[in-house]
């Protein structure tokens, strides 16, 4: 997340989002396929890692896509729907 915070968001974004998302769909494909029990904490945990990013880059991707008054209509669904 730290490599998010620049001052180009949309180049960032763009690049760091989707990978985070590719890494998250790897490591759940992996977990499948683990052997012992060690092997999935260690898999979980960084499928939780991969999944620490999505929120705040969708959370961003709304703010640009609406405007401050649309913001608020589309943000509530979005915000209920990860609790």
């Amino acid at each position: 997340m730290l490599l998010l915070a620049d001052d180009d968001w949309g180049e960032n974004l763009g690049i760091w989002l989707p990978s985070c998302e590719i890494f998250w769909s790897i490591l759940v494909v992996g977990m499948g396929f683990a052997k012992n029990v060690e092997t999935l904490y260690a898999l979980r945990f960084f499928v939780g890692f991969a999944e620490a990013c999505c929120f705040p880059g969708f959370a961003a991707l709304l703010g640009g896509w609406y405007g401050v008054n649309q913001l608020v209509s589309c943000n509530h669904p979005f915000l209920i729907s990860q609790s």
